[in-house]
């Protein structure tokens, strides 16, 4: 096998080893779906990109297969008065998630600088909401959400059901199909790192590695045909 087909070889299942069969969330941008309920097939992700405008927006998340909502932040970035300066007793923007009608990130909602670090169970439907008051002209927020589809085993104890991965926390079971995808659908990060295999930054190695073989091979070729010539 040529240099050149080694590493078209090694390319090859490195790509296969990334792709897999693995579902990866769709994107939702919160802006462009105002008041459209969200279904969730394994996971979601909701984005926010507010930038100097006035706006309110709120869509509504249900699972599609029978389970209940964990949603956490992947990303939170927020530049506005209130954040920076802090003289304001109200939020001149924040976001907002619900359960049953319960604040999950406070009343008022949440504008402070720090990302949400928990994980908040929106159970069999919830909310996400962004919204701005008439006067801010200072304020800019982006967001991801992480919205995925769990569910609850009866007992700690008990084993998930064929198709469904243990995330070991709050006795949660999640589809297999999201485990090694690159989100941290259990919370942990169980879901990324037991039975994944390869990670992606591995498989590069290997990539660039082999890349580096060839070329080293090759260039000893050459010095050597050189030698051989004269």
């Amino acid at each position: 096998m040529s240099p050149a087909s080694l590493t078209s070889v090694v390319c090859f299942v490195a790509m296969l080893s990334l792709t897999g069969a693995k579902h990866y969330p769709k994107i939702v941008n919160l802006n462009s779906n105002c008041d459209d309920t969200v279904v969730v097939n394994g996971d979601v992700i909701i984005k926010i990109y507010s930038y100097f405008q006035r706006a309110s927006c709120k869509v509504t998340i249900v699972p599609q297969n029978g389970g209940t909502l964990v949603a956490s932040f992947r990303s939170y970035n927020i530049d506005s008065v209130r954040s920076l300066v802090g003289i304001f007793t109200d939020c001149p923007e924040y976001v907002q998630l619900t359960a049953l009608n319960k604040a999950l990130l406070g009343n008022g909602g949440y504008c402070k600088k720090l990302r949400p670090t928990d994980h908040y169970d929106l159970g069999k439907m919830g909310t996400f909401e962004y919204s701005t008051s008439n006067w801010n002209l200072y304020s800019s927020l982006r967001t991801e959400l992480l919205v995925t589809e769990v569910f609850k085993k009866t007992l700690s104890s008990d084993a998930c059901p064929s198709g469904q991965f243990d995330c070991e926390r709050s006795s949660i079971c999640i589809d297999d199909s999201l485990k090694c995808n690159g989100y941290d659908d259990c919370g942990n990060d169980r879901d990324e790192v037991e039975g994944c295999g390869l990670t992606t930054g591995i498989i590069v190695g290997i990539v660039i590695g082999a890349a580096a073989f060839v070329a080293i091979v090759v260039i000893v070729a050459v010095v050597v045909v050189k030698k051989l010539k004269h």
